[in-house]
């Protein structure tokens, strides 16, 4: 299921301004049909700037978040 997709640049303007978790949260809920737990979006909240940092580095602009259940 895909949560999340757009480019790297937008992927760091979500990151700085902490909406990636929320977005994630959002697509999540509309595609499973409730919340995912609160361990999940913890997840969510510290992962993405770590993975903003080692995209800055790949060379493929685009960015898809999937998630697995």
């Amino acid at each position: 299921m895909k949560l999340y997709a757009g480019t790297t640049e937008q992927l760091r303007a979500d990151a700085r301004m902490h909406r990636i978790a929320e977005k994630l949260r959002a697509a999540y809920t509309t595609q499973i049909g409730h919340r995912p737990a609160p361990s999940e979006v913890a997840s969510w909240q510290n992962s993405p700037m770590a993975v903003s940092m080692l995209l800055d580095k790949a060379h493929d602009p685009r960015l898809r978040w999937e998630s697995h259940t």
